[in-house]
């Protein structure tokens, strides 16, 4: 498991697909995205730097121009001298750009040849090797001779049979170019993943030996994959996105068709305890300004899969487990419907700091998304499965394999609990049961006229809720849901609620609406929403015998009650997000916590908090960037101690 267990020992660096140009020759790439590739990897180093990791490695597509073009070598030299300014050990696995494509029928680029091999080894060393640290074995591999039938694949294979072997009692990490596969290990042949006869033997090792992680690139995107016991990731480019799989997300792709999707580029951070490992996305937003590295690397806090504080919850309303079949195009895949999973979502709840998450129960009878919330139960996450009925004897025996990852049965019903109280009271009985009333249809249509608004809804009105304190004492077998509407404050409803809660003996879901009661309004600032999450991000805290969420994760921007989240259509995070994980890095150790006032202006939010023997004030500058409508820039987030 990569959950944290133990002591942290160290942490390493990971950068992927830098595609560096020439230091003289300018852009090599027919894409004005790559002309800022030297200067946006001049801040990768600056930011890992200032990180101090033990070492770094580099999966590969160092350079932009392949070995055979007269820009190859003056990019390898620019190459050179930049890794040079790290200021701890740097390792690489080779990328086709950086050695030649591996051997595929309909190849966009010259394959891998034993030329290219030489081109590579004068210009960055061994094409394969293998290191120590902390008592643990490091294996770097040059996956592009994978398949090709070369002399040094016979030999590559054969060293790391070996080094497997003689280090089988280690715990041990592998770096490849190629990831091995991007959503299932016996997918068909394509240009991202290994070819299956040589991935499969792969695997193999890499089951046999025990390999605890695989970290690849060459994709530009996030995957996240386990295979046995191996957990893999793809890497986005510290670069550039790669415009094909702009498929993955249903809004139009941020600029050149996608390539500059400033949210996804950035490096990794891997951090490695006593059992497990973290691993840590840190955005760069494409940044080639100085000022920015000091915030770039101010990313790293606590990471909710390394700790058990509690968080805020969040809705997955949008479909997050779906596999997506990519058009067919030129000139990756001419040739082939590739099968893609958009992964972002797990990214984007450690980027948050977010840990819990509520579903439907038929995301939990779906095959695929029922292994995505165990392989997410396994990161750390929790799980709230909501039903309209009782649960199926199916449900019921998916809920029990998902019991060491749930936090909480929802079942949303009439006001006619008989059936609930039941089922709650046999199958459900080892299990935290939440009852959330439908409310009533037509509540609204008050016969005079006024247009009418078609709603459902569950859940307790607060103002209901509050009622049950003056009610004698209960002992309920399940908890209630309860809904703050867009119009009512956060944390003084969350506060009231803990205290009925307290009074009643029943526990309680604090649910904080994101949207207007109006199905046709959106939000006019989105600073109100930012406002409401960071209350509820408060609360959760403050209130840890409650449960709190907000009603959804990712951006509503169609259909009916628009509103923002905490990530947008992108899947890149808004200034929410990082304010959400903010919160919890520097109140997560504090008890007694208590909001005291918010201020707002036109370019900045302030919190005033209070805590047994302190008090803070959080500000946070909304200062925007040109792409002020997909997400708040790098913004400065300052506590101050008063």
């Amino acid at each position: 498991m990569p959950t944290k267990k133990g002591k942290k020992l160290f942490e390493f660096a990971i950068i992927a697909d830098s595609h560096l140009n020439p230091a003289e020759g300018g852009n090599t790439s027919p894409w004005q995205t790559n002309h800022l590739a030297n200067q946006r990897n001049e801040i990768v180093l600056r930011a890992i730097n200032r990180l101090r990791p033990s070492f770094t490695v580099h999966v590969g597509d160092v350079v932009h121009p392949l070995p055979y073009t007269k820009d190859f070598v003056p990019a390898a030299h620019f190459a050179s001298q930049l890794y040079q300014q790290l200021g701890s050990p740097f390792y690489i696995a080779p990328g086709n750009h950086d050695i030649g494509d591996k051997c595929l029928a309909g190849n966009p680029a010259a394959t891998i040849t034993t030329e290219s091999c030489a081109i590579y080894e004068e210009h960055f060393g061994k094409q394969w090797t293998s290191f120590e640290h902390e008592g643990m074995c490091f294996i770097v591999i040059n996956a592009c001779l994978l398949g090709s039938g070369l002399a040094d694949e016979k030999a590559q294979w054969a060293w790391l049979e070996q080094v497997l072997s003689k280090n089988q009692e280690r715990r041990k990490f592998l770096f490849s170019h190629y990831p091995p596969f991007i959503t299932e290990p016996r997918e068909d042949n394509h240009y991202d993943n290994i070819d299956r006869e040589p991935r499969l033997r792969l695997l193999e090792l890499l089951a046999k030996f025990e390999v605890e992680a695989l970290f690849a690139g060459h994709v530009h995107t996030f995957f996240l994959n386990r295979y046995e016991n191996t957990w893999m990731y793809a890497l986005p480019s510290s670069t550039n996105f790669r415009q094909d799989y702009s498929e993955l997300f249903r809004v139009n792709p941020a600029e050149e068709l996608g390539r500059n999707d400033l949210g996804k580029l950035g490096f990794f951070l891997v951090e490695v305890f006593e059992q497990g490992h973290v691993a840590r996305f840190v955005r760069t937003y494409g940044s080639t300004a100085d000022d920015d590295v000091e915030v770039i690397a101010a990313q790293i806090g606590a990471d909710v899969r390394s700790s058990q504080h509690e968080t805020i919850g969040v809705d997955f309303s949008h479909e997050w487990a779906n596999v997506t079949r990519l058009p067919y195009n030129p000139p990756l895949d001419t040739f082939v419907r590739k099968t893609v999973r958009n992964d972002y979502w797990a990214l984007n709840l450690w980027d948050a700091g977010v840990r819990n998450i509520r579903v439907p129960v038929a995301d939990i009878l779906d095959g695929p998304a029922f292994e995505r919330l165990k392989l997410l139960g396994e990161l750390g996450h929790k799980i709230t499965v909501f039903t309209v009925q009782n649960l199926s004897a199916q449900a019921v025996q998916a809920v029990q394999e998902l019991k060491p990852y749930l936090h909480a049965i929802e079942i949303i019903c009439t006001q006619n609990v008989a059936e609930l109280l039941q089922q709650t009271e046999t199958s459900l009985a080892e299990f935290p049961v939440f009852y959330s009333p439908i409310q009533a249809a037509g509540a609204q249509d008050k016969g005079d006229g006024a247009p009418y608004d078609h709603q459902m809804a569950s859940g307790l009105t607060l103002n209901n809720y509050l009622q049950l304190n003056e009610q004698p004492r209960v002992a309920a077998t399940f908890g209630l849901v309860v809904n703050i509407a867009r119009e009512e404050p956060v944390f003084a409803s969350i506060a009231k609620i803990a205290q009925t809660s307290a009074q009643t003996a029943i526990p309680a879901i604090a649910h904080v609406k994101l949207a207007p009661s109006q199905s046709f309004k959106f939000p006019k600032s989105d600073k109100s929403t930012m406002t409401r999450v960071a209350e509820a991000a408060i609360a959760a805290l403050a209130y840890p015998e409650l449960t709190v969420r907000v009603d959804t994760f990712m951006d509503i921007d169609r259909g009916y009650f628009p509103r923002h989240g905490l990530v947008d259509r992108r899947h890149n995070p808004r200034a929410a997000a990082r304010l959400v994980r903010e919160i919890t890095d520097q109140l997560s150790s504090k008890s007694a916590i208590y909001l005291q006032q918010i201020h707002e202006t036109d370019q900045e939010l302030i919190f005033t908090l209070s805590w047994e023997g302190g008090k803070s004030r959080c500000r946070l500058s909304l200062e925007e960037d040109r792409q002020a409508e997909v997400y708040t820039k790098l913004s400065v987030l300052e506590w101050e101690d008063i």
